[in-house]
């Protein structure tokens, strides 16, 4: 109950903790074939330990729906004004990584970025901004653009950054973090996702855990039964746990 919320989340979500009272109901994993967690290879990237695949991405939608840590809905326009009226290509501008060439910036403009908005120094601290100061969970969740990763790349643990157009290779500078393509700039799941080579050596036997229902989820429900009822202030006390 002690740790900061950006802790005791992240912590929640690692194997050692995986079989702790939070849990309700999961699907168990162990090291094994048979018995591991199938899944987890599709939802890691190409610098989780054992190389594993993006097919399954965060949903925009979902990742915006993170409010600010004070609890206001998120807009985007409070961060790059006139961001809504824009065109989806013109945005791109706002998640280039800093110092692009003057080929790529060419190259970029014609796919449709506004590059009349680039900033050569300070393009990627524009954007990590976006998910400053939001809702702790989002971070612990989704690897958000320009944040960090702890990878490995041939057994080897480096700390990787979601940078993009895409440089280098898993084992040298600039450390940047590979997916399946490296064609887009995509949101990618932390949570749920091994970290370094000590935790997963091999995408095929995951170890990790399937959480069906957590306590979490059990609070909510009664929040929904009581609100239900018209019950809304004993309702709000328990969707309050959960933010807590």
């Amino acid at each position: 109950d002690a740790l900061p919320i950006s802790t005791s989340y992240k912590q929640l979500l690692k194997i050692a903790n995986e079989q702790c009272e939070e849990m309700i109901f999961s699907v168990q994993c162990i090291k094994q074939y048979g018995y591991s967690n199938t899944r987890n290879i599709t939802y890691g990237n190409r610098c989780t330990a054992g190389s594993m695949w993006n097919n399954y991405l965060p949903n925009p939608h979902f990742v915006e729906s993170f409010e600010t840590a004070t609890g206001e809905k998120f807009n985007w326009d409070n961060y790059l004004p006139g961001y809504s009226a824009m065109k989806e290509k013109e945005r791109v501008v706002f998640f280039l990584r800093d110092g692009l060439s003057a080929a790529e910036k060419e190259r970029m403009a014609a796919y449709g970025a506004d590059m009349n908005k680039y900033l050569d120094s300070g393009n990627e601290a524009r954007i990590k901004a976006v998910y400053e100061k939001r809702d702790p969970r989002l971070t612990q969740t989704i690897i958000t653009p320009y944040a960090t990763y702890n990878g490995s790349g041939n057994s080897v643990d480096h700390t990787f950054t979601s940078r993009w157009p895409y440089y280098g290779a898993d084992t040298d500078a600039p450390f940047d973090l590979r997916t399946d393509t490296q064609s887009h700039l995509y949101y990618l799941f932390r949570k749920f996702v091994a970290e370094g080579s000590s935790e997963m050596t091999n995408r095929e036997k995951s170890p990790i855990d399937l959480p069906i229902i957590r306590y979490a989820t059990v609070v909510l429900g009664l929040a929904e039964a009581l609100n239900e009822q018209g019950k809304t202030a004993e309702a709000i006390e328990q969707v309050n746990l959960v933010r807590e």
